[in-house]
């Protein structure tokens, strides 16, 4: 498998792609015969999938597919339809990201009114999407589709945050998404019924000295120690990368 892969990296990289093609075949042959199928946490299974988006995101790749397999979606696993919803998704995130960064940048009135424009739109496609396939989850859609569909789902409105959780509960027990995932989720729900979150993953822009500032954190002495089990880095790098200010009794 590890052959196959880096065989296959290197035909994308250099535009083989009718070799991608017999490699991605080969490469399916030999996949382990999981519930998640190549998606999953193990080593070899990771790099299947890195190699998967690595193919399909090659310079001229989709073009070429298009060209000579029209009626095939681009993801040998997903329907038709099934490909288009994981566009979608891919579409809503990297759009819900980069309004989010340029707010951070510049808090301008101008950005924020982007930023909620494009959470307006991606509330009504995200609630259509729930109401017509649940929630999404790699064992359906693949990994990066799975964890596009939760971040979106954390930047949802309170009121459906509330009337979706019992789904995503459900799809946790089953063990349809990971922990950090979870936990983002779970201090959303907190944060909305307002209590103090777990993991100090939910933060706003204070009205007062218009700084980002995290919510109340529930025994923030030791919230390192609850993110570590959930498989999350400290508070500190987590404040340091989205540029919000650590709480004051907070110590690392």
């Amino acid at each position: 498998k590890k052959d196959y892969y880096n065989a296959g990296q290197v035909a994308a990289e250099v535009g083989n792609y009718a070799k991608c093609i017999y490699l991605w075949t080969k490469l399916q042959q030999v996949k382990n015969d999981d519930e998640y199928g190549y998606v999953n946490t193990l080593p070899e299974q990771v790099g299947a999938q890195e190699y998967y988006e690595k193919l399909i995101n090659a310079k001229g790749f989709a073009k070429f597919w298009q060209r000579y397999y029209p009626n095939y979606p681009l993801d040998p696993r997903l329907s038709y339809q099934d490909s288009l919803l994981v566009k979608k998704i891919n579409q809503m995130f990297l759009t819900d990201q980069a309004v989010r960064h340029n707010y951070q940048e510049s808090p301008t009135k101008k950005n924020d009114s982007l930023y909620r424009s494009c959470d307006a739109v991606n509330t009504k496609i995200m609630d259509s999407i729930i109401v017509n396939r649940g929630i999404i989850s790699p064992k359906q859609l693949g990994y990066k589709a799975g964890k596009d569909f939760v971040i979106l789902f954390a930047h949802l409105p309170d009121s459906l945050i509330k009337r979706y959780m019992p789904l995503m509960e459900t799809t946790l027990k089953h063990k349809g998404i990971n922990t950090v995932w979870y936990a983002l989720i779970k201090d959303k729900w907190l944060v909305y019924n307002k209590k103090e979150q777990l993991y100090g993953t939910q933060f706003h822009t204070d009205t007062a000295t218009k700084k980002i500032t995290f919510f109340p954190i529930w025994h923030i002495e030791q919230v390192d120690k609850r993110r570590k089990k959930m498989g999350l880095g400290k508070l500190q790098y987590y404040a340091e990368h989205y540029k919000v200010l650590l709480p004051e009794n907070y110590s690392h």
